[in-house]
């Protein structure tokens, strides 16, 4: 009887040590990274990014070590054609913005400059100019009915286009956007910069007044805030997708939606001496891949503001800052609404 009470044990015992292997073996990509990503690029997992987060970092660029640990190394030296570098602009503005664009979105921004946000000469609440500029950003069409020279001469007529080097497809968001942010930090001299989607409508006077706030609380150092997404799962299809490959994780680290982001000049400077498309997977989709840089950094917090906002228009005049609207012709009705309702500017737009 003892003999067979002992075989039960011992067989009991390699079962679960079967078990546990087995599971080992099998461990999500979430726990567990391929050797081939960390040859390329440290990708971490959602608890290690947590954990990451609640701990002091003083320089260098967070990685997961061989052991599974978040550790912090000095970047790698990149070449000087790459690296950032403050403007020697003569054009100085307290803000910039910067409009996502498509090279075919011709109607788009005739409509924005002239019945929507762009066409207000906005003023602050005493009355007096706000200094900011405004720019659109597009990439390289790849119909031929919207050849690159077609932008430049509509650039000719408002002077208000950035055209950047790259094929304005879903899969060079990325790229687009931190090109973009290069030129931003090469051309301008500022101190916030604001990334909107082209279907939003902006309050420039309510945002002169945030960021004023933000200087004042003095916050503005390697600011970066919009609409926050924490948690958010990775989508593996679909327009939003990112692939097992480039971000094995099933959540992104935090970071704000592309409808309106707010960046200080040093905060882009950040942002782009840590990105090296050489070397790290670019994410797909722009916004969840500035989570990972901002990640990779260490430096820099994300804020949640909430009077930028998608798809509301329930907002009181004083208090909204940026808001998507679809389509841009009810963005239009909107605006004259907030105009109605007391922002302050010079030029009231009807009959739209």
């Amino acid at each position: 009887m003892r003999k067979i009470v002992t075989k039960w044990i011992v067989l009991a015992a390699v079962t679960l040590l079967l078990i546990v292997t087995f599971y080992n073996a099998t461990r999500s990509t979430d726990s567990k990274l391929s050797t081939s990503n960390k040859s390329r690029w440290s990708i971490p997992t959602y608890p290690d990014i947590i954990a990451a987060e609640r701990s002091n970092v003083n320089g260098g660029i967070r990685v997961l070590a061989d052991n599974g640990k978040v550790k912090e190394v000095a970047p790698e030296p990149k070449e000087s054609a790459s690296k950032p570098k403050k403007s020697s602009s003569n054009e100085e503005y307290f803000f910039v913005i910067m409009t996502k664009s498509l090279p075919q979105d011709e109607a788009d921004r005739r409509l924005l400059r002239e019945q929507s946000w762009l066409s207000v000469d906005w003023k602050d609440d005493e009355g007096r100019e706000i200094s900011w500029k405004h720019v659109f950003f597009v990439g390289l069409s790849m119909d031929e009915a919207w050849p690159r020279e077609r932008a430049l001469r509509e650039n000719e007529k408002y002077g208000d286009i950035v055209i950047i080097p790259t094929l304005d497809m879903q899969t060079r968001l990325t790229f687009k956007l931190m090109k973009a942010l290069q030129h931003a930090i090469d051309s301008y001299k500022f101190t916030f910069l604001i990334v909107v989607d082209e279907d939003t409508i902006v309050n420039v006077n309510g945002l002169n007044r945030h960021l004023l706030g933000i200087v004042e609380s003095g916050k503005a150092s390697m600011f970066y805030g919009g609409y926050e997404c924490d948690k958010k799962p990775v989508f593996r299809g679909g327009k939003f997708a990112n692939s097992v490959e480039k971000w094995p994780p099933n959540m992104y680290p935090r970071f704000c939606t592309g409808t309106g982001v707010i960046y200080a000049f040093d905060t882009i400077v950040e942002l782009c001496d840590v990105w090296d498309h050489d070397r790290q997977p670019n994410l797909d989709i722009d916004d969840t891949h500035q989570g990972v840089l901002i990640w990779m950094s260490g430096k820099i917090e994300v804020t949640e503001i909430s009077n930028i906002t998608r798809g509301c228009m329930a907002h009181r005049s004083d208090t909204f800052i940026v808001t998507q609207i679809k389509p841009l012709s009810k963005g239009v009705q909107l605006m004259n609404n907030f105009l109605d309702n007391g922002v302050y500017c010079e030029t009231h737009v009807r009959g739209h």
